[in-house]
């Protein structure tokens, strides 16, 4: 789940809805035709998306190419001078840009090369769908005439509409699936941040079973505020927590590592190959990984250590009670996992001390 509220709302015109057909006491939904033409239950047409999208990135419009405000300047001056502005994403249906989620709701292979590498196993990005709440609404058949929603969409339909996680939530992920918002207006930079923080739930779900996550994760939110959740502790740490009172987070470090390369190869770059894209990402997801991604979580470990080490230390209770051997068996979990990671890390830097020695050469 995820509370990314920080949008302006905007008073474009709605697309109207096609009126119901009535036969008998039956209401007839619209033809899937039908549907395509008018977009009910969205805020806007796929058109008026993608207008909103570009015109409305952070107040910006493309004359000729380069990114340029109201007044003819120059919108974001570093990007401007790193050369890697974007082109003006196009959205699929449900108001995401193409070149993060395709029209069937999956990741684009390009991001899950690089989420694989940076983050996240590859088959929990992969199996995972993301769909918007007007599709939702819509595919549910106006529920009470066709069948609705399954119960995992109905519960994250509720979800989104009460505002359940925050303000106002913006995604909700139930089982393999992440219910969106569709904000027409949200940047590029800000869909990344937002699949980052939902994907690590997903990640989550798939280490635990969903069963123990949610019944986990029912349990924390109702003795805690939602920022306070240890799910979303974790999630803001990977995505969206600019603002959110955790400092910088890891999808806006990947974001503008490297001189803003991900974005470049992303939605910079039509002369580059779905495979090139691949390969490219692939190697800055594990150089970031390498750089930022292990030892964050490496000084986060060695951290809680201490302050076990510490407890035990000043505890009075006997040794070998069940207070000191919870702790030392804790201790001994977090050294291995820090064990790990620091040889994967190793592994990473070894390969790229090679490449590198073999380009010297």
């Amino acid at each position: 789940m995820a509370d990314y509220s920080k949008h302006q709302n905007h008073p474009e015109e709605k697309s109207k809805a096609t009126p119901l057909q009535k036969k008998g006491s039956m209401m007839l939904g619209p033809s899937p035709e039908e549907k395509m033409a008018s977009r009910n239950w969205r805020s806007f047409s796929p058109e008026g998306r993608n207008q909103v999208h570009n015109e409305r990135f952070h107040g910006a419009a493309r004359v000729n190419g380069p990114l340029v405000n109201e007044a003819g300047g120059a919108f974001d001056q570093e990007a401007e001078e790193l050369g890697t502005q974007m082109q003006g994403s196009v959205l699929n249906s449900a108001g995401v840009p193409m070149e993060l989620i395709d029209e069937e709701g999956k990741l684009t292979q390009p991001l899950v090369a690089l989420l694989s590498a940076a983050f996240y196993d590859r088959s929990s990005l992969e199996n995972t769908t993301w769909k918007s709440i007007s599709d939702v609404l819509w595919d549910a058949g106006f529920e009470f005439f066709f069948p609705g929603p399954s119960e995992a969409e109905s519960e994250a339909i509720w979800g989104l509409m009460t505002g359940v996680g925050g303000p106002k939530c913006n995604a909700s992920t139930m089982g393999s699936t992440v219910i969106h918002d569709g904000e027409a207006s949200r940047s590029e930079q800000g869909w990344f941040g937002l699949i980052v923080h939902e994907q690590y739930h997903r990640y989550e779900i798939d280490e635990v079973g969903w069963d123990t996550f949610y019944a986990t994760y029912i349990k924390d939110g109702a003795n805690l505020p939602y920022l306070q959740i240890p799910s979303e502790i974790k999630a803001y740490e990977y995505g969206l927590g600019l603002g959110q009172g955790f400092g910088r987070d890891l999808a806006e470090l990947l974001w503008n590592f490297d001189s803003g390369i991900v974005g470049a190869i992303l939605f910079n770059s039509p002369n580059l190959s779905e495979i090139d894209k691949i390969h490219q990402l692939s190697d800055v997801g594990l150089r970031f990984r390498a750089k930022f991604v292990i030892p964050f979580e490496v000084a986060k470990m060695k951290a809680t250590v201490s302050v076990l080490e510490n407890q035990i230390r000043n505890t009075f209770a006997t040794p070998g009670s069940g207070f000191i051997t919870s702790k030392v068996e804790t201790i001994k979990e977090l050294k291995s996992k820090i064990d790990v990671y620091e040889n994967e890390k190793g592994g990473i830097d070894a390969m790229y001390n090679k490449i590198n020695q073999g380009k010297s050469k």
